[in-house]
């Protein structure tokens, strides 16, 4: 079993260079991964960073930390743009990317503001699609896919994902219940929750080796991420 943080991007954590900091301050420390919230909406009173320039920051501050979103919505994602990108920084990282995708929430509101998907089915099933033409197009093969909400004429993409990087991270409340998993062995399931992860997450993290993280970073890490933005002659907020 591995152990990882899970940083949030918004407020005084918006800054991608401070996430880069203090992933690699985990890292120094031990730590097997470094995770990032994926939001485009939060609070209208907070400034709010892009998760992937945040992991891309990330990626070039560290050298053995696992990483990746926890979890992108892939509902508002194309899921092409999704396989170039995270085969970009797949390679740029050595192969360390672990994708964490869900079903999202309207928790913040993003969903509802940007008129979005409501249902959870109507959002599993993007989620489903997705998953199936990001397989396809990780492959390096010829691929096409015809579906409900994506399709994708005869196409290749040159660029593979790296051996190494074979794992998506599946989140999401309802996800079991509403979704059908692609009958993939990169799909693995990874523990983690709201505070302490429940035991069943763990048991799963356990047995597939898999990783558990806190939902928040934790005391130490709110510390130091105060003395970086003092040293830097930041306000502490």
């Amino acid at each position: 079993m591995r152990f990882a943080i899970n940083l949030p991007i918004f407020g005084e954590f918006s800054d991608p260079r401070l996430l880069g900091e203090l992933a690699r301050d985990a890292e120094n420390a031990g730590w097997d991964g470094c995770f990032v919230w994926d939001h485009i909406l939060v609070s209208k009173s907070e400034p709010l960073a892009d998760p992937w320039i945040a992991l891309t920051t990330i990626a070039l501050m560290t050298k053995r930390l696992r990483f990746g979103p926890m979890v992108t919505p892939l509902f508002r994602c194309y899921p092409w743009k999704v396989a170039r990108e995270t085969v970009s920084l797949d390679h740029l990282s050595g192969g360390r990317l672990i994708l964490g995708v869900g079903l999202g929430s309207d928790m913040f509101g993003e969903i509802s503001t940007f008129d979005g998907p409501t249902t959870d089915k109507t959002r599993a099933q993007l989620l489903d699609e997705s998953l199936a033409i990001l397989l396809g197009l990780w492959s390096g093969e010829s691929f096409a896919f015809n579906g409900n909400h994506f399709r994708v004429r005869e196409t290749r993409f040159l660029t593979e994902a790296s051996a190494k990087s074979t794992d998506s991270d599946l989140g999401g409340r309802h996800l079991a219940e509403k979704t059908t998993l692609p009958p993939s062995g990169s799909l693995r399931w990874r523990g983690g929750g709201r505070g302490r992860p429940r035991s069943g997450a763990v048991t799963r993290a356990g047995e597939r080796n898999g990783l558990v993280y806190p939902a928040f970073s934790g005391c130490r890490f709110v510390l130091r991420c105060s003395s970086i933005r003092r040293n830097r002659g930041h306000p502490r907020e």
